[in-house]
């Protein structure tokens, strides 16, 4: 004998999305990830003098090549917002400059989302 069911009645009903208050979404240190080849990076966002830190060492200290450090610099350069926000990225995998691009991208992605 066959089903009576219909392919749309076995899957799972959708959940109501959950709408964060305003408060939560403006003051909330923007985390989204990003990743270039191997490299995985998190980048935390908050108001602050302008000091960023890689993996708890200062940007200086992480990145020996002025080359890196530049390409980490330049979504900052690109929004005009230097030295108005403190930067903690926590990133791993790859090699200095797949690391320095990851850093780049999601510093553009949290960038681009503050206010």
């Amino acid at each position: 004998m066959p089903s009576t069911r219909t392919a749309r009645s076995r899957r799972w009903p959708s959940r109501p999305r959950i709408e964060r208050s305003s408060w939560h979404n403006k003051h909330r240190p923007i985390s989204p990830r990003a990743s270039v080849k191997s490299a995985i990076a998190q980048v935390r966002l908050s108001a602050g003098e302008g000091r960023i830190l890689v993996n708890e060492r200062p940007l200086d200290e992480y990145f020996g090549r002025e080359t890196s450090r530049m390409i980490v610099n330049q979504p900052f350069e690109v929004t005009e917002i230097q030295g108005r926000f403190d930067v903690t990225v926590n990133v791993r995998g790859g090699g200095v400059s797949a690391q320095a691009s990851a850093i780049r991208t999601d510093l553009a992605r949290v960038a681009h989302d503050r206010p």
